[in-house]
């Protein structure tokens, strides 16, 4: 169960003045949706709002502006429009998700695999692609090459959960290192490398193994012209 968080009660209440009968639900998701957080998670927050327009936002602004992270605000039909084009995201807010106000928007979305691999393809693409990008122009800064790792191993860990959904159907765990173990055994690397303090190791090894990784999604056969199978 998940204890409403008093600023996340200030928030929807503040939205509920302001946006009146429009504001048709309030969405957590995340760590801070299954009680998983640590002192650095982010607190993220899905705001659906019928009619969505530029001055709902502009009005929307005083309560939003000492948030830390501000909340994703969308209308009614983007929403519901939108899991064809952001499967992955939708998939992980659907693992975990707590509906704090209004209509559940969530459990009756439909996340066709299909789709689900190819975002998957591109995102491994487009991580490989910003991993040799950020390596090349800032290898002798420590602080910059920590936090490439650190961003880099945080969208793959993403890939990895959207992996392991495409090749089974039971549900996915939320520890990463047994999301690291599972996937590791499937493809095939070895996922020591994650605790490595050398960073040109590391650096080295997440290039192979997301290499790896976009040969193995490359592969999937996860839908067929007259079939096309749900999440």
């Amino acid at each position: 169960m998940v204890i409403m968080n008093k600023n996340i009660e200030i928030l929807i209440n503040d939205i509920k003045k302001i946006i009146g009968d429009r504001f048709l639900s309030a969405v957590l998701y995340g760590s801070y949706a299954d009680n998983t957080q640590s002192k650095t998670s982010d607190i993220n927050l899905i705001v659906v709002i019928e009619q969505l327009t530029a001055l709902d936002l502009k009005n929307l602004h005083p309560a939003v502006k000492k948030w830390k992270n501000t909340p994703l605000f969308m209308g009614k039909t983007e929403w519901f429009a939108s899991s064809d084009v952001y499967p992955m995201e939708y998939a992980d807010i659907k693992d975990r998700h707590s509906i704090l106000y209004g209509d559940d928007i969530v459990s009756g979305l439909k996340i066709d695999k299909c789709h689900l691999r190819l975002q998957c393809e591109s995102e491994t693409k487009n991580l490989l692609i910003r991993l040799r990008q950020g390596y090349v122009a800032n290898s002798s800064d420590k602080k910059a090459i920590n936090e490439l790792i650190l961003n880099s191993s945080k969208s793959l860990m993403a890939i990895f959960k959207t992996i392991l959904r495409l090749t089974s159907d039971e549900k996915v765990p939320n520890d990463k290192s047994q999301v690291i173990n599972k996937v590791s055994s499937l493809i095939g690397f070895d996922a020591k490398f994650f605790n490595s303090k050398n960073n040109n190791l590391i650096i080295q090894k997440l290039i192979d193994s997301i290499y790896d990784v976009l040969k193995y999604v490359d592969k999937l056969e996860t839908c067929n012209k007259n079939t096309c199978k749900e999440v």
